[in-house]
């Protein structure tokens, strides 16, 4: 296994990835339905595990993997040979082999499919294409040790192109023998109705704000001191709290929020000091990432109305203010974070200059909600 191997898009510095996470927080549910599957011997080939980001779904499916594939056959030839009891959970043991294996990357019996590093570039491939899937069909193909399954985990599955969906379908179609294939995914209505028509979905929810600080206290070393402030961002999500703390976290966000407030018209000075800062993809990810957040939770607010409390800090109050409560303000605020995420996406995609796409994020969300704003009444 080269160190190219275990790059992973969505690894964060200093926290566990979820192949090296043993312990997942909530979703009991999940963990009953595919248990129930297992002990009734009428697992499914085929999980689809969905949700928002961020709430522990790929640790989830490493779960799985690590319960599946450290499950042997039992030999029942002997006189006095019994099956052993119905497992209660899909624990397994974290310090054995195939969790070794599996934390390492090295698990003979797992393949995980995700967006390619390349070596030359040093950048990840935008998509999971048609050769990364053709891949598994060598990879089912070889003999199962000890008569164990084969797992095929493809994190996330959203990142799939056209052509290796169909290549993906074609397996699904005829699913070998003791294989199972775990698609992870944030956004199930990119995939294609005819993968999804094969797959048993598993529902994920947000975590409580509980279990939320628990697991990111349990995966980030040391934790955020921020974190009820990063929950608050992402509230349920401890995978994007902390990709929000990677990215700045809620001094950026303050930054941002109080960027806007000026409205109807952005200060330009403040605006181009600000945009100083700007000089990486990463730093475009995470300043579009916060003005998506800021923008919804305006739209929220302007829909509920101030007595639902959403806003939080007197820079947030102020930016609602200057459009105030209402539908009208709503639908401009959701409109706002619509147009900002294609902007940003589009950007990171074609690999276009962070700062003059904040440049023109900002003044076109300017532009956007100046008819939201009413001229003062004469006296």
């Amino acid at each position: 296994m080269t160190d190219d191997a275990l790059k992973d898009p969505d690894r964060l510095d200093g926290v566990a990835h979820p192949r090296e996470t043993a312990a997942v927080f909530g979703h009991a549910g999940a963990e009953r339905a595919f248990l129930s599957a297992w002990t009734e011997g009428r697992v499914h080939h085929a999980w689809l595990l969905c949700g928002p980001p961020g709430i522990g779904k790929a640790s989830f499916a490493y779960r799985i993997a690590r319960f599946v594939l450290s499950q042997r056959e039992i030999d029942l030839s002997g006189f006095f040979a019994e099956p052993p009891p119905p497992p209660d959970s899909l624990d397994a043991e974290f310090d054995g082999p195939d969790a070794r294996q599996i934390a390492a990357g090295a698990h003979p019996g797992l393949k995980e499919i995700r967006r390619p590093f390349n070596a030359k570039t040093g950048k990840f491939g935008k998509v999971i294409a048609v050769d990364d899937i053709r891949a598994l069909k060598n990879f089912f193909q070889l003999s199962a040790a000890e008569g164990g399954w084969r797992v095929a985990l493809i994190d996330p599955a959203d990142d799939l192109n056209i052509a290796a969906a169909n290549a993906l379908l074609k397996l699904l179609e005829e699913p070998p023998e003791r294989c199972l294939f775990l698609l992870v995914s944030s956004a199930p209505g990119r995939l294609p109705p005819t993968i999804l028509s094969r797959c048993r979905t598993l529902e994920f929810r947000p975590l409580s704000a509980a279990q939320a600080r628990s697991a990111i206290a349990k995966a980030a070393d040391p934790a955020p001191e921020d974190v009820d402030a990063l929950l608050r961002l992402s509230p349920g999500s401890p995978g994007e709290a902390l990709r929000l703390d990677a990215l700045g976290g809620a001094r950026l966000y303050g930054q941002v929020v109080e960027l806007f407030t000026t409205l109807p018209e952005i200060d330009r000075r403040r605006l181009h000091m600000w945009l100083e800062e700007i000089r990486s993809a990463d730093a475009l990810e995470g300043v579009g990432r916060l003005m998506r957040i800021a923008f919804e939770r305006q739209a929220r607010a302007a829909a509920l109305g101030p007595e639902a409390g959403l806003l939080d800090g007197p820079a947030e109050d102020a930016l609602g203010a200057r459009l105030g409560p209402g539908a009208g303000p709503a639908r401009l605020w959701a409109e706002a974070a619509t147009d900002t995420f294609e902007r940003i996406d589009e950007a990171l995609r074609l690999n276009l200059d962070p700062r003059r796409t904040i440049l023109d994020t900002a003044l076109h969300v300017e532009a956007l909600l100046r008819p939201g704003f009413v001229a003062p009444q004469r006296g």
